[in-house]
């Protein structure tokens, strides 16, 4: 699903009157954010265009959604929240709403909600929208804010995410030198601290049988560590799935709302004795701006492809091949 924009008419006249007070944001929406679904309280396509005749700012988007939907009652639509249901899970709201009801969407359903009291912290997020590469050394050639350094430098990223897609062939291997405790045990624990319900889905390749087995101890250790705030559910990755002509997934990612992060080895970046196994690049993007959409777009739809082809077989002869996945596939953000 296409990202979605919400737009109430009278915001946006102040918008335009109080260019200078929210300039970070209007910057993206002129230059980083477009092919998206509008929802505005416009009456019809000749309101539209008549007030943006008159404000320059309404000129901007025309030619940047992809379609329009007119909902007179937008303001009674969004304070409902089964709209949720009926968004992209890549929303952003602009409208005369309460701070509480923002506020809400924002910290418990994972969509960027705002007034214009509550736009001005758009700032807030402007080193997060900004594409950075990470390298995982401890060289300090590298300067401090662009090297990684432990898994708690993700944390923020997912700050306002609640739908969560890994994929990592080798992240269950748990061999000596990537121990899960160390890696993935570690990753889940800093991106659920923020405290948001989140949905996970993991891909990565099991050994006979065991992604149930899996599936249980990584439970048990989230729940020790007082975390229920997640739905979780393992997919097991083999390529004897994919349709023919469709490229396989290769590069290490996380899929969420809004950030995408691709890494050029496995997320097991840690050793027992908590040095670094291999030098790393990690790319984080944030997935709204139209030049990190395509990269995004190209992983989840072939995640999509993927999940769409697996089943459960108990009958089948290949032991690896009977329990694909556990115990569903489905993740919000496939939608």
């Amino acid at each position: 699903m296409k990202p979605t924009f919400i737009l109430q008419k009278e915001i946006i006249d102040e918008l335009f009157v109080r260019e200078e007070d929210f300039i970070s944001f209007i910057k993206f929406l002129k230059k980083k954010f477009r092919d998206y679904t509008l929802i505005t309280n416009f009456t019809d396509v000749d309101d539209f265009f008549k007030c943006a005749e008159e404000n320059p700012l309404l000129e901007i988007l025309i030619d940047k959604f992809d379609k329009i939907k007119y909902k007179v009652n937008l303001n009674e639509l969004i304070q409902d929240k089964s709209i949720l249901k009926k968004l992209s899970k890549r929303t952003i709201a602009l409208s005369d709403i309460d701070d509480s009801i923002c506020n809400d969407y924002l910290n418990n359903h994972g969509c960027l909600f705002f007034n214009l009291s509550l736009l001005k912290n758009w700032k807030l997020y402007e080193d997060i929208i900004k594409s950075k590469t990470l390298k995982v050394t401890i060289d300090r050639t590298y300067p401090a804010n662009y090297r990684f350094k432990e898994f708690k430098d993700f944390t923020r990223y997912f700050q306002f995410c609640d739908t969560l897609i890994i994929f990592d062939k080798y992240i269950f291997e748990d061999k000596t030198d990537q121990r899960l405790k160390n890696n993935l045990y570690k990753l889940l624990e800093e991106i659920l601290s923020n405290k948001i319900k989140m949905e996970i889905t993991i891909i990565s390749e099991f050994r006979e049988d065991e992604i149930t087995k899996n599936y249980i101890e990584l439970n048990e250790y989230l729940n020790s560590k007082n975390f229920n705030n997640y739905s979780l559910n393992l997919i097991h990755h083999s390529k004897v799935f994919y349709p023919r002509k469709v490229e396989k997934l290769h590069s290490r990612f996380i899929l969420s709302n809004y950030i995408h992060i691709r890494s050029n080895d496995s997320f097991n970046f840690f050793k027992d004795n908590g040095e670094f196994n291999n030098l790393v690049d990690i790319d984080i993007m944030f997935n709204l701006t139209t030049q990190n959409s395509f990269s995004y777009l190209k992983d989840l739809n072939t995640t999509k492809i993927y999940l769409s082809k697996i089943k459960n077989e108990e009958k089948c002869a290949n032991k690896n091949l009977r329990i694909t996945y556990y115990e569903n596939k489905s993740n919000s953000l496939l939608n």
